[in-house]
């Protein structure tokens, strides 16, 4: 049995109330629903909550899942889905990302103190500048960069045109540049 049909298993069993089966639905995709969830919130607790929220929203509305798209891509446009309306729902304030140094430290190599400690520096200047996007362009770029997607891919999640999501990664990219170039 190949990995979707395994996937498409595994949701119909836990929505039916098989609990082992929702709790190996929750490990396979936990790391990829957190590491997207605190891409764009920058807070643990927030994006804790959110895979929290989607792990239920699975077992409420899992029968709408119809396998045309790997349960990943599912999971992923609700992840990010979730993640917008939690932004929103934060009044519009400006996001500001969480600068955890340990999870920082964990993205830098360990080859020297000084070396990682302008690694960390400049990847708090990224997550600032990050912050500062206009919510589409932010989205854009998380999934095109943090997760390896396609514009194609991206467009998908976001439901809109692959011209769209062309052009806010274009503006995405370029406000980026110019904010960087500001900060270093």
């Amino acid at each position: 049995m190949n990995d979707a049909a395994q996937d498409r298993e595994l949701l119909q069993r836990a929505i039916g109330g098989d609990e082992q089966a929702f709790a190996d639905i929750a490990v396979r995709y936990r790391a990829h629903m957190y590491s997207i969830a605190y891409r764009f919130l920058g807070n643990h607790e927030d994006a804790m909550d959110v895979c929290q929220d989607v792990l239920m929203t699975l077992l409420l509305k899992g029968h709408q899942y119809n396998g045309d798209a790997s349960l990943a891509g599912w999971i992923r446009t609700i992840v990010v889905n979730r993640c917008r309306n939690f932004v929103r729902g934060e009044s519009r304030k400006r996001l500001e990302f969480g600068h955890d140094d340990e999870v920082l430290a964990a993205q830098v190599s360990e080859d020297n103190i000084e070396s990682n400690a302008i690694d960390i520096e400049n990847a708090r200047q990224v997550q600032d500048c990050i912050a500062e996007l206009p919510d589409k362009q932010r989205t854009t770029m998380l999934l095109k960069i943090y997760q390896d997607l396609t514009l194609r891919e991206v467009a998908e999640i976001m439901g809109c045109s692959l011209g769209t999501a062309k052009t806010n990664f274009f503006h995405a990219m370029r406000k980026l540049k110019i904010c960087l170039g500001a900060k270093l």
